[in-house]
């Protein structure tokens, strides 16, 4: 799951550093594509809209 950046205002990944801005596009890699748009059901509560970055199946990061 990424985490909320204050100082530098992005979502991070901590499995593998890729990094990217509020809105999900890629500030820097390794991960090559901005993040997915998922729509939510209006009931759903902010909080589980944490957004998630998953590494292609099969890529290696180190």
């Amino acid at each position: 799951m990424l985490r909320w950046n204050d100082a530098e205002d992005s979502w991070d990944c901590p499995l593998h550093g890729s990094r990217f801005t509020a809105a999900g596009t890629l500030l820097e890699g390794p991960a090559t594509t901005d993040l997915r748009r998922l729509r939510f059901p209006p009931d759903w509560s902010p909080v589980t809209r944490v957004p998630v970055c998953v590494p292609t199946r099969g890529r290696k990061y180190s």
